[in-house]
């Protein structure tokens, strides 16, 4: 199973960097319409098998929502 760790002290882990996981959660809430009060878990690299060609893209893992955007060759 998946085990999350809350952190606790409020203080980025070492591995994080606050400046880029606040710019992935502004794209998300601007890529699918989230209001303000939808907060980013976190977001991974990842692909989706679409035919003959995986889609590259991003997972957006949110309180309440999990979504994927790719932009491959003008397609959205």
């Amino acid at each position: 199973g998946i085990i999350a760790e809350e952190n606790k002290s409020g203080k980025p882990q070492e591995d994080e960097d606050p400046g880029k996981f606040r710019e992935a959660e502004l794209k998300m809430r601007k890529l699918f319409g989230m209001p303000e009060e939808e907060k980013l878990v976190n977001y991974y690299p990842c692909s989706y098998w679409k035919g003959r060609v995986p889609r590259q893209g991003w997972i957006y893992l949110s309180v309440n929502h999990l979504c994927f955007y790719s932009f491959l060759l003008g397609k959205e």
